[in-house]
């Protein structure tokens, strides 16, 4: 759900009882919150809908649910009833790394996106905005689509990323800048 906040949709959580994330997302108004077990029509004018109780038979009604007012549903722990599935994704700023394994374990898609966050720091969101800044440079100075991609793949070099990791944002644009300008050739 925590990857959802940012897009602003209009969330709403029913459920007698919430678990801790969920009661600050209500406590600070990010989520409505309707305190109670999910009834038939609880999903009117819903887009999407997750299906996560301890009761199968509530997540079946959800999912019938949403079948007859086709909207999408991710049913937990249960794939033959999900239109969707969430993969595990790791965010880095405007970086973002999306690991899954097709229903088969949500649990293993978690361990490989954890795996993953330990070789891939902060630094690499700080350098995903320091991509996209370049990139606009590239596409000003670059009519040409196989030139321009071809500057940029060569801009995401180690240069400039150990300048990131040292905190030199200045020294990591400047070489972004010669990298893409086609000055090291």
């Amino acid at each position: 759900m925590a990857l959802l906040l940012p897009c602003q949709p209009t969330l709403r959580v029913v459920a007698p009882q919430l678990c801790p994330a969920l009661r600050d997302l209500a406590d600070r108004s990010e989520i409505t919150w309707v305190a109670r077990p999910y009834e038939r029509g609880d999903l009117a004018g819903a887009l999407l809908a997750f299906a996560a109780t301890d009761d199968p038979a509530t997540n079946r009604a959800v999912w019938s649910e949403a079948r007859r007012r086709r909207i999408w549903v991710n049913v937990a722990d249960d794939p033959a009833r999900c239109t969707f599935t969430v993969p595990a994704v790791l965010q880095r700023g405007g970086l973002a790394v999306a690991v899954s394994s097709g229903s088969a374990s949500p649990a293993l898609a978690g361990l490989v996106r954890d795996v993953l966050a330990q070789a891939v720091g902060p630094e690499y969101g700080t350098l995903a905005m320091l991509m996209g800044e370049v990139r606009q440079q590239a596409q000003r100075r670059y009519a040409d689509r196989a030139r321009r991609e071809q500057a940029l793949r060569g801009a995401v070099a180690e240069d400039v990323l150990a300048a990131v990791r040292r905190g030199d944002l200045d020294a990591a644009r400047a070489r972004l800048a010669e990298l893409v300008a086609g000055e090291d050739e």
